[in-house]
């Protein structure tokens, strides 16, 4: 789960990345719409806040049942 959000999130910024890159010059000029970029910016990282809001629970859930698998098979070879 936590590789395919990743990777989709690191697919946007790329996708950004390259985007901002076409519209620099030989002497380093902007050619391009500033605010666009801004805003794509500013949309792609409001996803980066909400994926870590989700994956923050999801991961603690995954902590606590890989605890609770350890007591149960702790306990089953004990007894």
């Amino acid at each position: 789960m936590n590789f395919v959000v990743l990777s989709f999130l690191y697919g946007q910024f790329y996708q950004l990345h390259d985007e901002f890159s076409k519209c620099i010059g030989e002497g380093g000029e902007f050619n391009g719409n500033f605010g666009q970029f801004r805003r794509r910016h500013q949309a792609v990282s409001r996803s980066v806040q909400e994926a870590d809001q989700f994956l923050m629970y999801s991961n603690v859930a995954h902590l606590c049942c890989q605890i609770i698998t350890i007591i149960f098979v702790f306990y089953s070879t004990v007894f």
